[in-house]
C-alpha cells in the first residue's frame, strides 16, 4: 500500500493537487503553501548551484507495508507527512531560501528536514511503526526511522506501558509514562 499516492513518480500539477488536496482534507490554501514552497526551492537551488536539485514531500516517498496500520500511521505522521527531504548536501542553501520565502509568503506547517543530522537512523526498532515504512529515498527512510522508529506497534493497550513509545492500531498513544 502506497503512503499517499499511487506511484512513486512525478505528478504533473493537476494530478499532485488532487492527491494533495486529499490529504489536506480540501485545505487548498495549505496545498497551494506546500507547492509554492517546493517549488521556490527548486527554482532557487538551479539558480544556486546551475542544475535541477530535486526537492521531495516526504508523502510522496514512503509505503505502508501493512494496509491495516496506514490510518493510523497517517495520523501519527499528522502534517510532518508533508515535510519537505532534500539530499544533505543542498540542505544549508536549502534551509536559506526556505526561510526567505516563508518569510515572504507567511508559509506555516511545512517543515525542511535536515538531513545532515539523520544519517545514523539506519535501522528501525523492531515492531516499530518505522519497520512498516519504506522508501526508495535513503533520507525518507531516515527521518522515518527517527520520528517512528522508537514507537512500537501494540495489539491490545495493556501492552503499551511495557515500552517507552507506543502505539495501538486504534491510535491509543504512550510516550513515557
Amino acid at each position: 500500500l502506497k503512503l499517499f499516492v499511487e506511484s512513486k513518480d512525478y505528478f504533473d500539477f493537476v494530478n499532485r493537487e488532487k492527491l494533495f488536496s486529499k490529504l489536506l482534507k480540501n485545505d487548498k490554501e495549505s496545498l497551494e503553501e506546500l507547492l509554492i514552497l517546493k517549488q521556490e526551492l527548486e527554482n532557487g537551488l538551479k539558480q544556486m548551484f546551475g542544475y535541477d536539485v530535486s526537492v521531495y514531500i516526504l508523502a510522496e516517498l514512503l509505503e505502508i507495508t501493512d494496509e491495516k496500520w496506514a490510518d493510523t500511521i497517517e495520523v501519527y505522521l499528522n502534517r510532518r507527512r508533508f515535510n519537505l527531504i532534500i539530499e544533505p548536501r543542498y540542505y544549508d542553501a536549502a534551509l536559506q531560501i526556505y526561510n526567505r520565502v516563508k518569510s515572504q509568503r507567511n508559509i506555516y506547517g511545512v517543515g525542511l528536514v535536515n538531513t545532515k543530522k539523520i544519517a545514523q537512523y539506519n535501522k528501525p526498532q523492531p515492531r516499530s511503526l518505522a519497520s512498516i515504512i519504506t522508501s526508495d529515498n535513503i533520507d525518507a527512510k531516515r527521518y522515518i526511522n527517527y520520528i517512528v522508529g522508537n514507537v512500537i506497534m501494540c495489539e491490545d493497550v495493556t501492552e503499551l506501558e511495557h515500552y517507552s513509545a507506543a502505539i495501538t492500531n486504534e491510535g491509543m498513544v504512550y510516550q513515557g509514562y
